[in-house]
């Protein structure tokens, strides 16, 4: 049928490459695509100025359908910036509603502690009674008894009257000459248990009041709005969890059981039988509780001290977790070295330098000042984390996963539409790899922009109202099946990006990703003006270049996608064919420009043409389907049309199929060459 071209690769090699060579190559042909087709032909610069405004300038080139395109006089394509058209419910003040249901959440929290320290320093208290009545008779036990020496002295004046009578002498009555008084063992055991016991649980008492001041700091946000307490609250988290707060607290039963058990093995020692040392313990275990006590004291001042002399003096490094132990008597042991460290400066300049040392002075005055308190200095600290990131990805795990919370995702969502761009894509890219996996194409793809996007400054040839779109289209994929506004606000900005002037082959790449997605063949269709818009903005990826070969077949799918979305009565189309004549018609001259170019080789020419036809043969059913007997017939005018429209477009793709081999020899891989219009939506 066509003219034999000799040595042409097999298509399935170019198709599937099996060698890293293969890749390269395929890669390196791309490029070279990109390239080819950077500056616009005359024809291109014609349908830049008029792909929105009538019919071709040309319709005799391009077939008789060109002069039949014709878009709503009051069309006017979604840019960046725009007002929104697909409304996302938004309430008053979203960050309020964000952290009411992190107070919620704290708030359950910490009750739970509360409600468990109080409990168990009810039981502490009345233990200790218990305990206190046993000891006050134990400890006599360890001291010689006044009825034993009474008798001793007793029994030495009668020897010495018995001496006299007898006219013997006798030593002088001394207290050395007394017996020396030395407690059983059994009693010097059991008054260590007993007295450990009583001391385990003042511990325990003395460790829940801690606990309950470090809860208290922990759900202080006085004079704070909404949107600086949640990064506030998130530091605060991290450090509860990083320094083991929750563990401290379940260590408190254990040691109320510990005092317990104490208890009882003393007790058993007293029933089996009846010393200095006793002392020694005791203070031994009073003395790691004071440690305990003075370490929660004075750690919180140390660690700020640590960052500022190693952390802040290095670009880029983020603290670690923030110490949670805020108790009154910490805040003034912070107040206290801060004020020697005023006095002493040579001390000051020998520990800090630099940036540190400007920060530390800086900070001295607000310290001494009467309202200083904890809350100031978490203002401080969340400057030099990333806290608003991690506290609104912490946010989408724990409230919005699983797409149950509409709410949340709503409210999510306007957070981040408030934030800075450099903020919002950090935020993103992190609920992105907690939720997808990274083998997932679309990862591959936004990662990097995201990236990009938090980069300070921003490049000067992305809009700032691009990048939002870009974030936050990012962000709703990730809950697109949740509601179907969020999928259709997404598409939406798909679509003003597709206009943008900001968009490139990276960005286009992508966008028909985001919508591979969103564009699900179980979702409830989109309204016909947001179909009209995306199909219209397709129109500038063929006019402009902007599709790369390996994003053919994706272009393709996103169009059968969103032709499968529209459920409509038989006979009726479910893409509006004004705007897919239109979409032909650049498809067409690019696939001209295509098979002109001397910098593709035949097999990426014939990969092109041939995923193209697949595409076409994949709607061309859908777009005209034959109406049922219990459904009006269409227009015969317009049914004309659209077989005239796709005729004419298979006899152009029949003369490329043609030049580059013949169908047969092209299409036989993938679709019969005999009629290669049928329809094959399983393809994609």
């Amino acid at each position: 049928m066509g003219v034999c071209i000799p040595n042409i690769p097999s298509i399935r090699s170019v198709f599937h490459p099996t060698s890293q060579v293969e890749k390269f190559a395929s890669t390196l042909r791309a490029e070279a695509l990109v390239e080819m087709i950077a500056i616009p032909s005359q024809h291109d610069r014609e349908d830049l100025r008029t792909e929105h405004h009538g019919p071709a300038r040309n319709p005799q080139r391009h077939g008789s359908y060109d002069s039949k395109i014709h878009l709503p006089p009051d069309f006017k394509p979604w840019l960046t910036g725009d007002p929104y058209h697909h409304y996302i419910p938004k309430k008053e003040d979203p960050w309020q509603e964000c952290f009411k249901l992190v107070l919620k959440f704290d708030d359950e929290m910490c009750r739970g502690w509360r409600e468990e320290i109080d409990t168990l320093l009810v039981f502490a208290g009345l233990f200790s009674a218990a305990v206190t009545a046993f000891t006050v008779e134990s400890y006599r036990w360890l001291q010689e008894d006044a009825g034993d020496i009474q008798v001793q002295l007793l029994q030495r004046i009668s020897s010495q009257v018995g001496s006299l009578q007898s006219n013997q002498s006798q030593p002088a009555l001394s207290d050395t000459s007394l017996s020396t008084f030395l407690p059983e063992p059994s009693s010097v055991r059991i008054n260590v248990c007993w007295f450990t016991s009583l001391t385990l649980s003042l511990t325990a008492v003395l460790v829940g009041i801690l606990c309950k001041q470090w809860l208290r700091e922990y759900q202080r946000y006085e004079g704070l709005s909404a949107q600086d307490a949640l990064p506030v609250r998130q530091l605060r988290y991290e450090g509860l969890l990083g320094w083991h707060v929750p563990k401290i607290l379940s260590a408190l039963p254990l040691l109320l059981q510990a005092a317990l058990v104490l208890f009882l093995s003393g007790l058993l020692d007293l029933l089996w039988t009846m010393n200095t040392q006793v002392a020694s313990v005791v203070t031994a275990v009073v003395g790691i509780t004071m440690v305990f006590f003075m370490a929660t004291t004075i750690i919180p001042c140390i660690q700020h001290l640590a960052h500022l002399s190693r952390v802040w003096t290095v670009g880029g490094r983020e603290p670690g977790p923030q110490c949670a132990f805020k108790s009154p008597q910490a805040w003034a042991f912070h107040l206290l070295i801060t004020e020697v460290f005023s006095l002493y400066s040579s001390i000051k300049r020998s520990l800090f330098y630099g940036t540190a040392a400007n920060y530390l002075q800086a900070q001295l005055d607000s310290w001494h000042s009467d309202d200083a308190n904890w809350l100031t200095y978490d203002q401080r600290w969340r400057i030099h984390g990333r806290f608003i990131e991690r506290g609104i990805n912490w946010f989408d795990k724990t409230f919005a996963r699983g797409n149950s919370n509409v709410d949340a995702i709503n409210n999510v969502y306007h957070c981040l539409e408030s934030l800075e761009p450099h903020v919002s894509a950090a935020c993103v890219s992190q609920i992105i790899d907690e939720n997808w996996d990274p083998l997932v194409p679309l990862v591959g793809l936004v990662q990097p922009a995201l990236e990009n996007f938090q980069m300070q400054p921003m490049a000067e040839d992305v809009p700032e109202a691009f990048s939002n779109d870009m974030i936050l289209s990012s962000y709703l994929v990730v809950h697109h099946k949740a509601d179907n506004r969020i999928a259709f606000r997404c598409m939406e900005q798909c679509a003003r990006m597709l206009n943008s002037p900001a968009l490139n082959t990276e960005f286009t790449a992508i966008i028909l990703e985001v919508l591979k997605v969103v564009t699900s063949p179980t979702s409830t269709s989109p309204s016909d003006l947001l179909v009209t818009q995306l199909l219209t903005a397709f129109k500038r990826l063929f006019a402009s270049n902007l599709l790369s070969i390996d994003e053919v077949p994706t272009f393709w799918s996103v169009v059968l996608r969103m032709a499968k979305q529209n459920e409509l009565p038989a006979g009726r189309s479910p893409l509006p064919l004004t705007s897919v004549r239109a979409l032909l018609k650049h498809v067409e001259r690019w696939l001209a420009r295509v098979v002109d170019s001397p910098h593709l080789t035949i097999a990426d020419k014939q990969y092109i043409v041939t995923r193209c036809s697949i595409g076409i043969s994949s709607i061309r059913g859908m777009l005209n389907p034959p109406p049922e007997d219990n459904q009006p017939d269409v227009g015969e005018d317009d049914s004309d049309l659209d077989e005239q429209t796709f005729s004419l477009f298979q006899e152009v793709l029949d003369r490329m199929l043609t030049s580059l081999g013949g169908s047969y020899s092209t299409l036989k891989p993938w679709v019969g060459s005999e009629n290669w219009g049928r329809a094959t939506p399983g393809l994609y």
